[in-house]
């Protein structure tokens, strides 16, 4: 099998705060780690045991002499570099004197791309936690929400505009002009009482107010479907075979009535059926959970808290159980309004441009969001107002 080797730049030394990151970060896939004390002076290994039985190789370098050399090589690999992307050029060359660790990652792939997708935003999610810059092999570097900074052919996926305007947005204030607050100016005042700071305009939804597309009927088959899968994963990463995991779903078909698997995407029909599912179909579908949330939430039957945590997914396991049919988780509760609808979907899409300037400045994340549950609410939000199809979206535009 190939491997695949990332070094993540950082500012940050000490050697178990950095290996505290990447376990974070990867925290959904791993079941054991195993530290290893270096020999050499000033480097640490340690070896993640994932999921599906592999292993993942941390190694953490601290030691100064060997930074100085191994960052004087990075410094004139970018000072000759021929680019038009100037601005990110001097960027790179700013940050390089503040690194003083290195931490290197290494792991197999598979032909599981779903895995190695995962495992990627993991250690970005990893690389944000050290405010760090994360380096392929071939010496391009990355930001922390995985876009190109400045390749090794001097391409880059960040606008110059970006660089220069860092934490430099202006923000309007709510009800200014003497006029009342609309749903968009209370979410800003919001976050920013949190500490995060949205511009007025953010994305070709945000100010449109555009209205909900799915009929509630669609919205509790999607509710449903999503579940099912996420379910299925929890049962599966709690140890149990992937058979025991079909019967739970079976189970939750006759609660509903039937029909459920006639309400999944072909993406979800795929894992619910298949007899040895992969680790990373199951990391991403357990955590549906959150994106089923928003959707009971707008068929009335749970409450959005901010997306600083995970939701309770026991909470979400109560009304699909004990609905009683499709037929009364449509009924039992009034349904959320066209604004409701809206105030919370801004507010989401607003949280996600936080998050992703965030991770794009190498910053911890703002009032705590929590980016996954962010991520999953985005989608779900899309979804609703019509984005596209479900498997279809991109749910990472902002």
């Amino acid at each position: 099998m190939a491997q695949i080797q990332l070094n993540l730049y950082t500012p940050v030394r000490e050697p178990t705060t950095l290996l505290k990151a990447v376990r974070e970060g990867l925290a959904p896939f791993i079941t054991k780690t195993t530290p290893h004390q270096q020999e050499q002076s000033g480097q640490e290994m340690a070896e993640l045991e994932l999921m599906d039985g592999t292993a993942l190789t941390v190694r953490m370098y601290y030691d100064p002499v060997f930074l100085i050399g191994y960052l004087a090589q990075m410094v004139d690999f970018f000072r000759r570099m021929e680019t038009s992307h100037r601005r990110a050029k001097a960027f790179v060359l700013s940050c390089v004197p503040k690194f003083q660790g290195m931490v290197s990652i290494r792991f197999e792939t598979t032909e599981e791309k779903a895995r190695t997708n995962c495992l990627m935003r993991g250690i970005f999610m990893a690389a944000a936690r050290l405010d760090a810059l994360t380096a392929a092999a071939d010496g391009s570097l990355y930001q922390p929400d995985g876009r190109l900074l400045l390749g090794a052919s001097g391409d880059s996926q960040v606008g110059e505009e970006e660089l220069e305007e860092f934490g430099t947005s202006e923000t309007a204030q709510p009800g200014e002009n003497g006029q009342k607050s609309s749903p968009t100016s209370e979410n800003r005042e919001l976050l920013a009482a949190r500490g995060i700071d949205t511009p007025r305009e953010l994305t070709a939804f945000v100010g449109e107010h555009p209205s909900c597309q799915r009929t509630a009927e669609e919205i509790a088959h999607r509710a449903s479907a999503l579940f099912a899968a996420a379910v299925c994963a929890e049962t599966i990463q709690n140890g149990a075979a992937p058979l025991v995991a079909k019967k739970v779903v079976e189970r939750l078909n006759q609660t509903l009535g039937g029909g459920l698997m006639e309400w999944t995407t072909s993406r979800e029909r795929a894992y619910l059926e298949d007899e040895k599912p992969p680790m990373g179909d199951t990391i991403d579908f357990a955590w549906k959970y959150e994106a089923c949330q928003v959707l009971l939430w707008v068929l009335g039957h749970r409450e959005l808290s901010f997306p600083d945590r995970s939701c309770n997914a026991s909470g979400i396991g109560s009304v699909l159980w004990n609905c009683g049919g499709m037929e009364k988780l449509l009924t039992a509760r009034p349904h959320r309004t066209e604004e409701e609808i809206w105030q919370q979907a801004d507010l989401t899409f607003r949280c996600q441009w936080a998050c992703r300037q965030a991770a794009a400045q190498r910053k911890g994340m703002p009032g705590k969001l929590n980016q996954g549950v962010v991520y999953e609410r985005a989608w779900a939000f899309r979804w609703l107002l019509g984005d596209g199809d479900w498997e279809d979206m991109d749910p990472n535009r902002v």
